[in-house]
Parts: structure tokens; C-alpha cells; sequence
């Protein structure tokens, strides 16, 4: 874990960030979906490799009506198809498609206080409790096809005693690891974790609480093809923001960082990467390269404060979904604790390449010149996937990470 400080780019001032919005009984009013068409602020970026980079940024608030209740509390939710295989565009596409169908279906008489959706741009808090407990109120907003949030029928079909003790879950993560992920969410270790981050209501963590999981709207299930293990999030302000060795725009690039810049300009020679001037590494993820690390959660200006509550085991379930389920990813283990959280990984379905740590404490030991980048995409494109495009690390203050602060709205 890199110790490092920060200097960032002038912004507005916003309301520190703490657990106890995610356990407070107020409903939420406004959920912050992640950016699909409308009111559209568009960048590009040129990539070396001749293509160009876009992001697109968009604020939309529909209403929704309030949760159905079923009669049985325990049970989950019957998630659309798209949460196994190797996935590519065209079966995320076929998800969305089936989404967007299913949103856009009049609503039901048990649901009389629907009301049509408005494009707006919502206000967003920065609290955690709001999470914990309360039911989708009539002003939620409905999930967009293409974002991966659950729409609102979907958050209906879910009994509220469910919804209340997975909020946050249910709230800001893609539903494709929602279907395969949600069994975890009944056993004894994550319901103790969800106490334990109860415990923490009054304190600030790291990083804020709609990007815990923002992993996994970056880089859905089915579009996994390298995963990168890291451990535990950055402690300081404005570091974090759900992705391991990444940090946010404006923020001075962490040591570790710059020796995997260092890495891929020694395995590109030719130019064909070129450092960038920030650390915000959303570019892969987009692509498919899953940046997870083993603890989601970190007390403010404490390492390692949230290790042993859960995370872990949550976070082995993650490789374990990937290893079973799918085929041909590269798994990208730096460091002896990532090696030994991987052990399990089946290296006959995949490729598991590892090294010491990038740490300047060991990169010097045979991280560089270890060809990782090189040999992950020489991989993929053996077994006729698209390769990363490392150099694609475009950089723009409209996206996910600065759009969706919170799903949850201001009373």
C-alpha cells in the first residue's frame, strides 16, 4: 500500500464522506445512474494506436414506484440473464436489450403510483447510511439498460427486508456480478461484515461509498479478461475511488503506479505507451481488466483498518466466479499476498502470470522486465479475444467516478 500525498485539481467543496447515510432510516429520493444518452459531454481522447477514446456524461432521475412485498423476505432476485460465460459486446448487448424491454413495460395495477420518467440532473449526497435500510422511494430513479444498475422494476421484485440489509449492494452494483455474487450476501461472514461496517456509521471511509463497487460497473462480468489484484484501497482524501492502484483525476500518481508506467515503457519501446500525467486508470477497466482489491473498505488515514471483517472472503468469491465460470482471463498476481489469494485459480482454463510487487521496495527485484503487459494481450490474442490498449487511459471529469459521488439523493 503505497503511503502518498495528494494534490488535486480545484473543485467544488463537497460534504466529507461517512458510513452513517447508508444506515440512516431516511429513503432515499434520488439515485445517480451512470451515463447512456440525452443531455450528452463528450470527450475524446487519441490513442497511439490510431483509435480514439469517448466518454459520455449524463445525470438521469425517472421516478419510481414504491417496493412490492412478497411473502417470502428470503428470497432473491431472478436476474436477467448475463451473468455467465466469456461474454462479449454482443451478449452484454442482448442483456441491455432485454433491460430496456422489460423497463419500458406499462406498469401493473399493484403499482398505481408510477409516474414517467424526466431527464434531470440530480443532486447527490455523501453519506454511506443511507444504504442500510429504507425502500426505493417514488422519486428513485429508474436503472438505464446500458448502465448495469438494476432498473426499478427489478428493485421491486426484490422483498424489502432483502433490499434493506443489502442496499448498498442491490444500489451500485452491475448486475451481472449481482447474479452470481447475491447467494453471498445470506452467509453468516458478509452479514457479520455488514454489521461491522454498522459499527463504522460515524466514521469516514475510503473510497465513498457509490464507488465501493464501482469495479463492477466498469468492468461487467461477462467482459472480464485480465484481472489485477492489489489489497487495500488508499487511505488519504481524494485517492480511492473503487479500483486497485488507480486513483482519482488529479491526484498525484502512487510510486507503485509510476513503476507499472515504468514496466509497460520498457515493454513498449517503440512509443507505442507513453506515461500519462495522471493516475486514473478507468481506460482498462473499461476494457476488461478488473482492478479488484482483496479489502473493499479503509478507515481514513488508517491501512488495513477493515482487513479481517469479510472483505476478503467476499473478494475470494470473486476470483472464484471468474476462475469456474469463465475461460481464457489473464490473472495478474504481483506480490506473494496476491499469489496466495490466488492460488485456487484454475491454470488450465487460464493464464496466471506472476512477480514481486511493483513497490518500490521490490520492483527493482523482478517486476521490470517481467513482460506481463505484453504477455497477457500476446494471450488473448491467441485465443481470439481483443487485446488491452494500455495506452488507453484518457482522462476527463465526466464519468462515473465524478458524476455518481452517491446513488442515494438528498432528502
Amino acid at each position: 500500500m503505497d503511503n502518498i500525498s495528494t494534490t488535486t485539481t480545484p473543485s467544488k467543496k463537497r460534504k466529507p464522506v461517512t458510513l452513517t447515510d447508508f444506515f440512516s432510516s431516511k429513503t432515499p429520493q434520488k439515485a445517480l445512474q451512470k451515463p447512456t444518452s440525452g443531455n450528452k459531454r463528450m470527450k475524446t481522447t487519441n490513442n497511439n494506436d490510431g483509435s480514439n477514446s469517448s466518454s459520455i456524461g449524463q445525470n438521469r432521475n425517472p421516478s419510481s414506484p414504491t417496493i412490492k412485498t412478497t411473502k417470502d423476505d428470503n428470497a432473491g432476485i431472478d436476474l436477467l440473464d448475463g451473468g455467465r460465460g466469456d461474454g462479449d459486446d454482443d451478449e452484454l448487448e442482448k442483456l441491455a436489450t432485454e433491460t430496456e424491454k422489460q423497463a419500458t413495460k406499462p406498469q401493473s395495477s399493484e403499482n398505481p403510483k408510477a409516474s414517467s420518467t424526466s431527464a434531470t440532473t440530480t443532486t447527490t449526497t455523501s453519506n454511506i447510511g443511507n444504504f442500510f435500510g429504507g425502500h426505493p422511494s417514488s422519486t428513485s430513479t429508474d436503472g438505464n439498460a446500458n448502465s448495469g444498475l438494476m432498473t426499478t422494476q427489478e428493485l421491486q421484485s426484490l422483498p424489502p427486508t432483502v433490499y434493506e440489509a443489502n442496499k448498498l449492494e442491490y444500489s451500485t452494483m452491475d448486475k451481472t456480478w449481482l447474479k452470481v455474487l447475491s447467494p453471498e450476501f445470506n452467509k453468516p461472514y458478509f452479514r457479520k461484515l455488514k454489521q461491522f461496517l454498522a459499527s463504522q456509521a460515524a466514521v469516514q471511509i475510503f473510497p465513498p461509498p457509490s464507488q465501493i463497487y464501482s469495479w463492477s460497473r466498469y468492468s461487467p462480468f461477462n467482459k472480464v479478461k485480465v484481472v489485477i489484484l492489489g489489497q487495500d484501497p488508499y487511505h488519504n482524501f481524494n485517492q480511492a475511488h473503487g479500483l486497485s492502484f488507480s486513483v482519482k483525476p488529479g491526484v498525484r500518481i502512487p510510486p507503485s503506479l509510476l513503476n507499472i508506467y515504468k514496466e509497460l515503457e520498457l515493454e513498449y519501446p517503440d512509443g507505442k505507451f507513453q506515461k500519462p500525467k495522471h493516475g486514473f486508470l478507468k481506460g482498462w477497466a473499461e476494457q476488461g481488466v478488473l482492478m479488484l482489491n482483496a479489502c473493499l473498505t479503509v478507515q481514513a488515514h488508517k491501512p488495513n483498518s477493515h482487513a479481517n471483517q469479510g472483505w476478503e472472503e467476499f473478494t475470494d468469491a470473486v476470483i472464484r466466479e471468474i476462475s469456474e465460470r469463465k475461460t481464457g482471463v489473464v490473472f495478474i498476481l504481483w506480490g506473494s499476498y496476491a499469489q496466495k489469494k490466488g492460488k485456487g485459480i484454475n491454470k488450465k482454463k487460464h493464464l496466471v502470470l506472476t512477480s514481486v510487487h511493483p513497490s518500490p521496495l521490490s520492483a527493482s527485484r523482478g517486476f521490470f522486465n517481467c513482460g506481463h503487459f505484453k504477455k497477457a494481450n500476446e494471450y488473448l490474442k491467441s485465443i481470439n479475444k481483443n487485446i488491452i490498449h494500455w495506452n488507453r487511459l484518457p482522462i476527463d471529469d465526466d464519468d462515473d467516478v465524478n458524476d455518481v459521488q452517491d446513488l442515494v439523493g438528498k432528502k
